[in-house]
C-alpha cells in the first residue's frame, strides 16, 4: 500500500459508532493503533473543553430518544435537562459571582432525584407562565415536599426549623392557610381564612392547647379593636362561661369558682368612668353603687385584719345598724363624735383593753345608767371622776382600790396628801359581810368607828415567834368568855386584851409565853393599887361619882 499524508485522505461529514480514529499509543513504546469512535468517548483520561473563551459553541448530549438530552446553550448560558437524572454525589450550581441558572424540565413520568447545593444560585423547575407548571419531588429519610404543577405544595413529615421568615400570599393577594391535625379526623384543622380575616380552630376534644392542655400566650393579647368591638366568649365545663358583649360593653360571668392573683380594677378611675359592681354569695351579696361611690354588704362580714373608713384629714361618716331600728354605732366625722346605741343589758362588751384619749389630749367620760342623773363621769379638764348614783348600795369593787384625792368636808373615805388618810363620818369595818354597822335597836349607824369581827384565823403565838420577822405588830378581835375583844400582840408573840376591867377591879396586864409551851397570865387590881399610893403619897388618886 502506498503511503500518504493524513491530510489527503478524504474527509467525511457524519460520524457513526463503528468509525476508527488513528491512535499513537505510547504504552509501553510509540506504535499505531486504531480505536472505534463509540469507546472513544466511552473514556477521556483527562478535563473536557467543548468550544473555548473566544468561541463558546452549544453542547447537545442525547439519550436513548431524541427526547432524552442535556443541552448548554452558549447564547445564554443555559444547561437544560431532558431526561431522568441521577447525582450521586453534590452538585453546585454558579457560586457568589456569576449566579447562574439551573433548569430542570421535566418530560413524562421521569423525576429528578439526586442532592442538591442550591447556596449560590437559582433553582427553577418547570419553566413560567400558564400551563407550564410540572412536578417537583424531594424525598428525605422520612417524608418529602411534592408540587403538582398547580400551586398545591404537600410537606410530608416534620418540618423542624424555619430559619427565616415565612410568606404566605401578599399584601394584595393573600392565602388561606389551613394545617391538618390527626389523621382520619375531618374537623381536625388550624385555619386561617383571608376572604373573612378570621381564624377558625377545630378539634373534637381541644381547641388549642400545649403540653399540659391549656392555652398559652406569652406576651400581649387582643381580641378585637378599639373602633369595632368584638364579642368574646370562654367556654368551660358543665354550661360554665365566661362572656364578654361588646355592644353593651357587659361583662358576664357563670362560673363555679373564681380566683384573682393580684390586683383587680372596675370602672376606670383615670377617665372619671363609674360602674356599679355586684357580688353575689349564697345567701347575700356584696354591691357597690358607682354613681353614689357607696358599697352595701348584704349578710355577714368579717374583717381579719386591718379596716380602715375615711382618710386622714377628711373623714367620712360611718353607720353600723343592728338588728333592730336604729341601734347600732353612728360616727360623725364633722363633729368627731361616736354614738353607741345599743339594746339588752349586756350592752356593749369590749374583750381587750379599752383607752378614751390619748395620754396628751384630756378627753371627758361618762357612763350613764337607767336612772335619770346616774351617771359615771371623768372631767378630762378638772382630772376629777365623779360617781351619781340613786342606790344605797353605792360603789362595789372587787379588787384592790387605790385611792387619790385632794382634802374635801364631805362625809366618807378620803385620801389627801401627801401620805394621809382620813375616814370621815363612814365607818370602818374588818371582817366579812355580817358585820353589823347599827345598834343593838337598829335605830340609828355608827359614824367614825372601826368595827371588829372575831377573827377566823388569828395570829398564832407560835407562828409569830418562830418568825424571823420581828417588825409587825397585830390588831385584832377575839372571843373572849362569850364577848369579842379588841387584843394586840408584839413581834414576839405577847398577846394583850384592850378591854375593860376584869371583875370590876383587874386589868389582864400581860400574857408571857413559857418555854413548856404554857402561857403566863399577869393581872393588876389596879383599884387596889390606887389606894395604896394615895396612903403613901397622900394624893387623891380616885374620883368616883354616879350618873
Amino acid at each position: 500500500m502506498a503511503d500518504r499524508k493524513i491530510t489527503d485522505l478524504t474527509e467525511i461529514s457524519a460520524l457513526s459508532a463503528d468509525d476508527v480514529l488513528h491512535i499513537i499509543d505510547f504504552n509501553p513504546s510509540a506504535r499505531n493503533t486504531k480505536i472505534t469512535l463509540a469507546n472513544f468517548f466511552s473514556f477521556i483520561p483527562s478535563n473536557t473543553t467543548f468550544g473555548s473563551t473566544s468561541t463558546p459553541c452549544d453542547v447537545t448530549i442525547y439519550g436513548s430518544n431524541m427526547n432524552a438530552n442535556q443541552t448548554f446553550t452558549s447564547a445564554n448560558d443555559t444547561h437544560t435537562f431532558n431526561c431522568n437524572t441521577q447525582f450521586t454525589s453534590f452538585v453546585s450550581i454558579g457560586d457568589a459571582t456569576t449566579f447562574n441558572s439551573l433548569v430542570f424540565n421535566h418530560w413524562g413520568n421521569y423525576n429528578i432525584t439526586g442532592e442538591i447545593n442550591a447556596a449560590s444560585a437559582n433553582v427553577i423547575v418547570g419553566t413560567t407562565g400558564v400551563g407550564n407548571g410540572k412536578k417537583l419531588e424531594v424525598y428525605g429519610d422520612t417524608g418529602h415536599i411534592k408540587t403538582d404543577g398547580d400551586q398545591h405544595v404537600e410537606l410530608s413529615g416534620q418540618l423542624n426549623v424555619i430559619a427565616n421568615s415565612v410568606i404566605v400570599g401578599n399584601n394584595t393577594v393573600g392565602q388561606d392557610i389551613k394545617a391538618w391535625g390527626e389523621d382520619g379526623i375531618a374537623t381536625d384543622w388550624v385555619w386561617w381564612k383571608k376572604a373573612t380575616s378570621t381564624l377558625e380552630v377545630a378539634n373534637p376534644t381541644q381547641i388549642v392547647a400545649n403540653s399540659s392542655g391549656a392555652l398559652y400566650v406569652d406576651g400581649a393579647s387582643q381580641l378585637g379593636c378599639e373602633a369595632t368591638g368584638s364579642d368574646l366568649k370562654i367556654i368551660g365545663s358543665g354550661g360554665y362561661n365566661i362572656y364578654f358583649d361588646s355592644a353593651a360593653n357587659k361583662w358576664t360571668q357563670n362560673v363555679a369558682n373564681t380566683e384573682w392573683a393580684g390586683d383587680f380594677h372596675f370602672g376606670n378611675g383615670g377617665l372619671g368612668n363609674q360602674y356599679d359592681m355586684t357580688l353575689y354569695g349564697v345567701s347575700g351579696n356584696v354591691f357597690w353603687d358607682g354613681s353614689a361611690t357607696q358599697m352595701a354588704v348584704n349578710g355577714g362580714f368579717n374583717a381579719n385584719g386591718i379596716v380602715e373608713v375615711g382618710q386622714a384629714g377628711a373623714g367620712f361618716n360611718t353607720t353600723i345598724n343592728g338588728s333592730n331600728g336604729a341601734r347600732g354605732l353612728f360616727w360623725n366625722s364633722a363633729t368627731d363624735v361616736l354614738t353607741a346605741n345599743v339594746a339588752g343589758t349586756d350592752g356593749m362588751i369590749v374583750h381587750g383593753s379599752l383607752v378614751t384619749g390619748q395620754d396628751t389630749v384630756e378627753a371627758n367620760v361618762t357612763f350613764h345608767t337607767a336612772g335619770t342623773g346616774e351617771a359615771l363621769t371623768f372631767n378630762g379638764t378638772d382630772k376629777e371622776m365623779t360617781i351619781k348614783l340613786n342606790s344605797t348600795e353605792g360603789v362595789t369593787m372587787e379588787c384592790n382600790v387605790h385611792l387619790g384625792a385632794t382634802d374635801s368636808t364631805s362625809n366618807g373615805l378620803h385620801m389627801y396628801g401627801p401620805n394621809l388618810m382620813r375616814v370621815q363620818g363612814t365607818p370602818i369595818g374588818i371582817g366579812d359581810s355580817n358585820i353589823n354597822f347599827a345598834y343593838a335597836s337598829g335605830s340609828a349607824l355608827l359614824e367614825d368607828t372601826m368595827v371588829f369581827q372575831v377573827a377566823s384565823a388569828p395570829p398564832s403565838i407560835a407562828a409569830v415567834t418562830g418568825t424571823t420577822n420581828h417588825t409587825q405588830a397585830y390588831l385584832y378581835g377575839k372571843a373572849d368568855s362569850g364577848s369579842c375583844s379588841v387584843w394586840v400582840m408584839d413581834s414576839n408573840g405577847v398577846e394583850v386584851r384592850q378591854a375593860s376591867h376584869e371583875d370590876g377591879e383587874w386589868v389582864h396586864y400581860e400574857r408571857v409565853p413559857q418555854a413548856d409551851g404554857k402561857v403566863l397570865n399577869r393581872k393588876i387590881n389596879m383599884l387596889k393599887l390606887a389606894r395604896a399610893l394615895e396612903q403613901v403619897t397622900g394624893e387623891d388618886l380616885v374620883t368616883e361619882w354616879t350618873e
